[in-house]
């Protein structure tokens, strides 16, 4: 029995490694698709359009707005994600709300393909053992549809998943 729980034991590693390889490879790709060129002008009224549907955010808003626009401005490096945003604040504040009526703006003036965004909730991974199903979600999330990956409830995942986040970004 003991040698076929290793075995066992050996062949799910070796699952695991192989999702693991599939997914860092499928971040590299996703990672490093090209920016396609997108006229700036296309960013002018954005926030506020934006802000008659998101009430009391502006300044949020507007510097949402800066961030998702820096990669077509200055280019990102081969290798990079073409950009990652750090969004935090109080619960209930119209953070999601303010991203989602963005996002949709944006590929309404064919800044973005499409405007659904994939949510990675975080906080289903608290424990180093949850590793394949976190590389099974994190694959998910970058063949989705979507041009933007929101992760949430980073603080509450096992830290160990926070490098393969972090390896999409750096």
């Amino acid at each position: 029995h003991q040698d076929f729980g290793t075995t066992k034991s050996m062949q799910e590693e070796k699952a695991v490694n192989a999702q693991r390889v599939s997914a860092e490879n499928q971040a590299q790709a996703q990672a490093t698709a090209p920016v396609t060129e997108v006229d700036i002008e296309k960013f002018a009224g954005l926030a506020e359009v934006v802000e008659k549907d998101i009430y009391g955010q502006e300044e949020f808003i507007k510097k949402l707005i800066i961030a998702f626009k820096r990669p077509f401005v200055m280019p990102v490096e081969d290798g990079f994600a073409m950009n990652s945003i750090y969004v935090c604040g109080p619960e209930d504040t119209g953070k999601h709300s303010a991203l989602n009526a963005l996002a949709e703006e944006m590929y309404n003036r064919h800044i973005l393909s499409e405007k659904n965004i994939k949510v990675m909730d975080l906080s289903l991974y608290p424990s180093a053992g949850s590793e394949k199903l976190f590389l099974q979600d994190l694959y998910e999330a970058l063949q989705a549809e979507g041009q933007i990956v929101l992760f949430e409830n980073y603080d509450l995942c096992h830290t160990s998943y926070l490098t393969y986040i972090s390896s999409l970004v750096m």
